[in-house]
């Protein structure tokens, strides 16, 4: 790809790449939350609800606008940004999972795990 076309699909690349980003930052969470061998019911639940934390993530992002700007021009800012996105959209991912769904099952600790890791790569991606 030509450089004007990277910079043409910028803003859809971004937007997969971070969707990537959301999809492995949560995988690895119940990773290391069940030391390497998530249980087939756990992997269930994992796909069941990857739909809605891409979504709320995807809309809580589009305001704080972490789909926008230059890579190496970043500063103090976006990192508020990206960790008021994260930890935002976590809330309400938790809200939904526990009490809209009651998916009681759906540990904890994953919800923590996938908000650090989520941070630093979407902190060292930019």
């Amino acid at each position: 790809m030509t450089k004007a076309m990277l910079l043409k699909f910028r803003r859809f690349l971004n937007v997969g790449f971070h969707i990537v980003l959301i999809a492995l930052a949560n995988y690895l969470a119940f990773w290391i939350r069940f030391d390497g061998g998530i249980p087939a019911q756990e992997i269930a639940l994992f796909i069941q609800m990857i739909p809605w934390l891409v979504l709320i993530r995807g809309v809580i992002f589009i305001p704080l606008r972490l789909y926008q700007g230059l890579w190496r021009y970043t500063g103090i800012w976006d990192l508020r940004n990206v960790i008021y996105g994260v930890l935002s959209s976590t809330a309400i991912f938790y809200v939904l999972v526990h009490w809209g769904m009651g998916l009681v099952k759906y540990p904890v600790s994953v919800f923590i795990i996938d908000s650090l890791l989520l941070i630093f790569f979407m902190d060292r991606r930019r």
